[in-house]
C-alpha cells in the first residue's frame, strides 16, 4: 500500500478503494488538494486520471427502491389478484390501475406479496 505523506485525502481515497466504498471514493476525489491531484495524475497517467474524474462526475444512482418484475410480452400479459376468493384483473386493466389495484402487487423485502390476503394468478 502506497503511503501519502501530508496527503490525507489520498490516504482516505486509498482506504475507500480498498474496502470498495464507491460513494466515499467519489466524495473524496472532489476534496483532493492541488498537490494531491497532481500526485494522482502522475501515478495514473493523464488519460486514466481524466476518465476517473469524468466517471465520478456522472449522476449518482439513487437509493435502491426494491425489486423489479419483468413481464414477458407485456401487452399480452395478464396479472390477476385473488383476495377472499374473488379474482380481479389488474394488468392490463386501466380501470383497476386507476382504482389503485397496482398496490396489491407490492412486494415485501423477500420478494413475496406484501399483502397476505392476496395471491397472484
Amino acid at each position: 500500500m502506497t503511503t501519502y505523506e501530508n496527503m490525507p485525502n489520498l490516504e482516505k481515497l486509498d482506504q475507500y478503494l480498498a474496502i470498495g466504498d464507491i460513494p466515499a471514493v467519489r466524495e473524496t476525489l472532489f476534496k483532493l488538494e492541488d498537490n494531491e491531484q497532481e500526485r494522482l495524475q502522475a501515478e495514473l497517467g493523464e488519460n486514466a486520471y481524466n476518465l476517473l474524474f469524468a466517471s465520478a462526475r456522472r449522476i449518482r444512482r439513487g437509493p435502491k427502491k426494491g425489486r423489479v418484475i419483468l413481464i414477458h410480452g407485456i401487452m399480452g400479459s395478464d396479472l390477476n389478484v385473488t383476495r377472499n376468493r374473488r379474482t380481479r384483473h389488474v394488468w392490463v386493466s386501466l380501470w383497476s390501475i386507476l382504482q389503485g389495484r397496482m398496490a396489491d402487487l407490492k412486494l415485501n423485502l423477500q420478494g413475496g406479496l406484501k399483502s397476505r390476503t392476496c395471491r397472484l394468478t
